[in-house]
């Protein structure tokens, strides 16, 4: 070839199959929460406003009445950048086009990573720090009262450990019941849409199923829950007790001290038994409205000529992501082994 630069036509082509693929390839948690795409500025804002109380009147007639401002609040999340470098030892057109076609190994790979990029990002923002205030200046934790223990055991029961340390349905029973106090999931939530997921790996689906199967178990297939799970046609739990499950291995970790009838797990205490596990695995439970996903910059890739590396072909993609957890009150972590 004469021309060892990469023609406009081969970019053009390329390229656009190259967005096209990643755009129609999605990830498992981004239909699980609410995404914006298009963000400016160097963050994103989530205004709400605080909850407004009424006052009694007395019948009196012409009555002076105080306006109240609406007292209001903001959260912020902010974006990262991330590429995605790699490359071919040379040019060749004939060789190289398989490489970057749909099926190809490097739109494969990045669109991979990207996915998993995205998932990191949501499930981090899920369980995370939110910013919170006029500004986003105060890093807020997920606080205990949304936390659902490692060694959690229902009302009633007596013995530590009986309910072992991973996930059991009273532990799934126990996170809806604090997003039902928190008035997160309800029947006014659920007529506008709004749905509940929660996010566990296969080593959790596994323990809950094994588990509900003993005969101490929590009975899993049993109809005093008054529901039954329902599985894919691959046998993978995806409902149960109204909750859309999503499969995902790379559960956030927790550190934890264990000492006495207690376990410390970040800023708070637990509550029942004692159990010799030091590190746990974050499940998420979840509404539909709990996270905002922002996409600042999708996925965009470039092929080009690097004369510095003997003309080796270099597929660089680059995008820049954000999220941040809209109220605490939407999501319950679960501690698990």
């Amino acid at each position: 070839m004469p021309n060892l630069n990469v023609t406009d036509h081969f970019r053009l082509t390329f390229a656009e199959s190259f967005r096209e693929v990643v755009q129609q390839s999605k990830s498992r948690l981004r239909e699980a929460v609410n995404t914006v795409t298009g963000c400016t500025g160097v963050g994103k804002q989530i205004d709400f406003v605080l909850p407004l109380q009424d006052e009694e009147t007395t019948g009196q007639r012409y009555k002076k009445v105080t306006l109240r401002d609406l007292e209001t609040n903001a959260r912020w999340y902010y974006p990262r950048s991330f590429d995605i470098p790699s490359g071919e030892s040379r040019w060749d057109e004939k060789s190289l086009a398989p490489t970057v076609m749909p099926n190809g190994k490097h739109v494969i790979a990045h669109a991979a990573a990207f996915n998993r990029r995205c998932d990191s990002i949501i499930m981090d923002s899920l369980v995370g720090d939110a910013y919170v205030g006029k500004t986003g200046q105060t890093a807020t934790a997920l606080p205990f009262s949304q936390t659902v223990p490692i060694n959690y055991m229902p009302p009633g029961t007596t013995g530590a450990n009986f309910w072992d340390t991973g996930m059991t349905v009273s532990k799934l029973i126990e996170s809806i019941r604090i997003l039902k106090a928190n008035e997160a999931w309800n029947v006014d939530e659920r007529a506008n849409g709004t749905k509940l997921y929660s996010i566990i790996d296969s080593a959790t689906e596994a323990f809950l199923k094994n588990e509900a199967n003993k005969s101490t178990g929590d009975r899993l297939f049993s109809r005093d829950f008054d529901t039954t799970p329902s599985y894919d046609a691959n046998g993978t739990l995806v409902n149960f007790l109204g909750i859309n499950f999503i499969n995902y291995e790379k559960l956030p970790t927790i550190t934890m001290t264990v000492g006495g009838s207690t376990v410390n797990t970040a800023s708070a205490t637990s509550i029942v038994g004692s159990v010799s596990a030091t590190t746990g695995k974050k499940v998420a439970v979840f509404t539909s409205t709990a996270l905002e996903f922002g996409v600042w910059n999708d996925i965009q890739t470039s092929v080009d000529i690097r004369p510095d590396l003997s003309n080796a072909v270099q597929f660089l993609s680059q995008y820049s992501l954000g999220a941040g957890r809209e109220q605490e009150e939407k999501v319950v972590q679960i501690i698990v082994k």
